[in-house]
Parts: C-alpha cells; structure tokens; sequence
C-alpha cells in the first residue's frame, strides 16, 4: 500500500511538472506572438532598424514609400524621361497612387542644409570644421524640370506635384521651401492628402510612364553622358 502511495505521488508530481513547463512555453510564446503583433502597429523607426541597416540613399526612401501605397497603386524608381533633342532626364521616383502623382527627388546630403525656393545654389555645411563647405544646384529648381516633363508627357492632364525629399534632415538646416521634407514628414502629411484622382486614372499613367524606367545600362550611359557633356563645358 505505501509503495502504491508513493508511485501515484511520484506520477502527480511529474504531471504537475509537464504542466507547469507547458504552461511556461505557452506563456512565452503568447508573448512573443503579441510582441510581433505590437512591431506591425509600430509608428516607421528610421534610427533603428536592423532590417534596414545595409540600405541607404534611395533604396531606403523606396522602402518605405512603397509602405504607402496600396497593392493597385504603384511606385516607379529611375526614369529616363526624353526631352529637347536627343536629350533625357533622369527622374528619381515617380509615386502614383490615388492621392496624386508625385515627381519626387531624393537627396542624401548630410550636414545642414541651407537654401529656399529661389536660390540658385544651396549651400551644404558641416560641424565638422575640417570639411569644406558645399554648394549645390537648387533642388527645388532642378526636380521642377522633371516635373515639367512629366507634366508634358501625360499630355498636361494631371497635376504632378514637386516633392524633394531628404533621407536626413539634420537639425541646424534652414530650408525655406514648401517642396522640400524629410522622409518622416511626407510620410505623415501624405496620410492627410484627400485622394485626387481614380484608379482608372492611376493605371492609365502607371502603363503611360513605366515604359520610361531605365535599365542599368541605359542608367549608366546616361549618366556617362552627363559627365561628358560637363567636362565639355569646363
């Protein structure tokens, strides 16, 4: 009899340790599951990011513009729009959705940046007192060239809206422009743009300007093409 008390004992307390070691694993990964489900309602961290820690400058940008359209809505990286005679631009992101079509430049300038609508040149300076300032052709100016072509080439039936956006915007910039964000600040006020135009219209453009993309050859010899024709210059 007291062998039979203590083997049921012994059974009990092994039942009990399954149970609580099941219920431990249950707990964690319950955890872990709601852990995820937190990490997808996450406001976008640009700063910490290990799923993005080895894409930079445009490709970063892409990324999470594509986060802002819908499946039926489209996102176009690397244009070579013909213009004059013989001549192309190369048109950094074209973004079509319902919202609009936004003919976007992206820049990847560090330092602070220090420019306005009208300046020719916008100068680029550093905290580092070692580094030599820069100055740059007015980016506001040179995206609304392509956003004229644009315009030209969809027969000026929409509105393309000039949008440059800088991957990091350090404190201490002074840009005085209505067309220029940082990525952070378009993705949030583009949350708030009514919708402008039909899906129909959306496609209609998307079939339109994706023809226009360059392939990496076609990339090259552009801008190749440039460089020829700047040193020409000199």
């Amino acid at each position: 009899m007291d062998f039979v008390l203590i083997f049921l004992l012994i059974l009990g307390g092994i039942v009990a340790l399954y149970a609580i070691i099941y219920t431990l694993i249950y707990i964690s990964k319950k955890d872990r599951d709601s852990s995820k489900e937190e990490d997808n309602i996450i406001e976008y961290d640009f700063s910490d990011s290990q799923e993005l820690a080895g894409i930079k400058g445009e490709k970063f940008v892409q990324h999470f513009l594509n986060l802002l359209k819908k499946d039926d809505e489209y996102l176009l990286t690397n244009l070579l729009l013909p213009y004059g005679k013989n001549r192309k631009a190369e048109i950094d992101m074209v973004l079509i959705t319902r919202k609009g079509v936004f003919c976007i430049e992206v820049k990847t300038w560090s330092g602070h940046i220090i420019g306005n609508n009208d300046d020719k040149y916008w100068i680029q300076t550093f905290d580092d007192e070692r580094r030599e300032s820069k100055r740059h052709p007015n980016p506001v100016i040179q995206n609304e060239g392509h956003t004229d072509i644009l315009y030209r080439l969809l027969n000026r039936s929409y509105q393309i809206d000039n949008v440059v956006i800088f991957q990091n915007l350090e404190d201490g910039s002074r840009i005085k422009s209505n067309y220029c964000y940082s990525l952070s600040q378009f993705m949030t006020c583009y949350k708030h743009y009514d919708n402008e135009i039909t899906i129909e219209d959306v496609k209609s453009i998307y079939e339109k300007v994706k023809t226009y993309v360059g392939t990496p050859y076609e990339l090259e010899r552009h801008r190749n093409e440039l460089q020829n024709r700047f040193k020409n210059r000199i």
